[in-house]
């Protein structure tokens, strides 16, 4: 079982290999804030909140990616994620889901699809 999972509630929260269609494996990047800016004495401090972003090299399957875009029909929703964090570990997250503007398809497969997350907020244990 996959351990990225998405849903529109906590308990209706699926794992991406059990979708109709499995999606596979996102490659995902942690990032601890929004933005990074300089300070005047030269370092540096992070503002904003957490989020992350899972990228699909390639889904081969249309089913697949409209499944998961049915998470997030506009071009944001608010769902529940379980992601990877930088330390190796998973957690549950309510977040704001972002549909990319344009999306790579060629000859039925999405190339390259990113969707970012962003307003995390941890769900308690």
């Amino acid at each position: 079982m996959m351990d990225y999972k998405i849903g529109t509630t906590l308990e209706n929260i699926k794992a991406l290999d059990a979708f109709t269609a499995p999606l596979p494996v996102p490659n995902s990047q942690w990032m601890p804030y929004q933005e990074v800016v300089d300070l005047a004495n030269g370092k540096t401090r992070g503002i904003g909140s957490e989020r992350t972003s899972w990228t699909f090299e390639l889904i081969e399957d249309m089913a697949a990616r409209n499944e998961l875009k049915t998470y997030c029909p506009g071009s944001c929703a608010e769902v529940y994620i379980q992601t990877l964090l930088d330390d190796g570990t998973y957690d549950i997250f309510t977040a704001t889901m972002r549909w990319p503007l344009e999306e790579t398809q060629e000859n039925g497969w999405v190339l390259g699809l990113t969707i970012e997350f962003t307003n995390l907020v941890a769900v308690p244990a």
